[in-house]
């Protein structure tokens, strides 16, 4: 690379877009033979004339057509290692925030996140994905993904993280369940057909937690490993399960089962953010991070005392990000 010159991608980018080297030269407030020597020098290092004359005109080859897109990005990749950090603004960005998170936090997070960056940073994406399991701690070291949202109580020697927030446990079961009101126990639904529902056992982990305070352990029956697709097992039958707080609003709305909280003082179970030190000067997922954080202020459903169920959302809020450059 050291016998490269990079201001020559520069010239190299407004050539190929003006087709002229005169209007490159006032462009870049240079003189014509200069320009032209920098073509010469550019059609010898590249190995291909770039413009051609044809008639009156310059004309692009093909070679030159496909260097068009590339130079557009190296040189908005090149302004931006020398972007101040004062002068980003979240509107302008168009990377990829990449977020490893299982389904119900998906449930959670996706819709609100989605949208506010839609409105904040239309030409940036989010991509929401499965945890990278068996570790996904060393799919943030890999860069596969740029922030985890896990449920776990555990700090991670070598990340950053933060408390979203905490939730405990309630139990789900068909509408017309006989045995089960408003409220229920452990002691009283341990011998109920119970649908474990589990991403390679992390939720498993939880649940069995909470039936041995009690000293009881679950009547385990079926298994899945999807709490979206819970609902539609559960109803018309006698199978219960315990799904986060977090998401009874969510499968509570299937009309063939009912979400009820729990008598029992349960613990409660830490959802962190979690990402790796190398990206935490990084503007746009610091920014991904304070929105995220906003969200997870609001729960978006929680199950009342007396099982009525509680929307915690205010109509037309909007989620801001404090950030420097968030523009909102």
């Amino acid at each position: 690379m050291r016998n490269f010159d990079l201001n020559l991608l520069l010239v190299l980018r407004t050539l190929l877009e003006t087709t002229s080297v005169s209007e490159t030269a006032r462009r870049l407030d240079s003189t014509q033979p200069s320009v032209s020597r920098m073509l010469e020098r550019l059609r010898v290092e590249l190995g291909d004339p770039l413009l051609v004359k044809s008639s009156n005109t310059m004309v692009r080859t093909t070679r030159a057509n496909e260097l068009r897109p590339l130079l557009d990005k190296v040189i908005e990749l090149l302004q931006a290692v020398y972007r101040a950090p004062g002068d980003y603004r979240l509107r302008d960005e168009r990377r990829t925030c990449t977020i490893g998170a299982s389904d119900s936090l998906q449930a959670m997070f996706a819709m609100p996140l989605i949208a506010t960056m839609r409105a904040l940073a239309p030409n940036a994406r989010l991509r929401f994905k499965p945890v990278p399991y068996p570790n996904p701690m060393r799919s943030l070291l890999a860069g596969e993904i740029d922030l985890l949202l896990a449920m776990t109580d555990e700090e991670n020697s070598g990340f950053r993280s933060d408390v979203l927030f905490k939730s405990s446990f309630s139990c789900m079961c068909a509408i017309e369940n006989p045995h089960i009101g408003t409220r229920a126990s452990i002691a009283a639904i341990a011998a109920m057909p119970y649908l474990e529902i589990s991403h390679m056992g992390r939720i498993s982990a939880a649940t069995d937690a909470i039936f041995a305070v009690a000293d009881k352990r679950k009547n385990t029956v079926a298994a899945i490993s999807s709490f979206l697709a819970a609902p539609g097992v559960i109803a018309n039958s006698l199978m219960i399960c315990l799904v986060p707080d977090y998401l009874a609003r969510t499968l509570g709305l299937h009309p063939g089962v009912k979400v009820v909280p729990l008598q029992d003082d349960l613990k409660q179970h830490t959802i962190r953010m979690i990402w790796h030190n190398t990206t935490h000067f990084d503007a746009f997922l610091g920014a991904v991070r304070s929105l995220l954080q906003e969200i997870a202020k609001t729960p978006p459903y929680t199950v009342g005392s007396d099982g009525a169920r509680t929307d915690a959302v205010q109509k037309s809020k909007k989620v801001k990000c404090d950030r420097p450059g968030c523009d909102s």
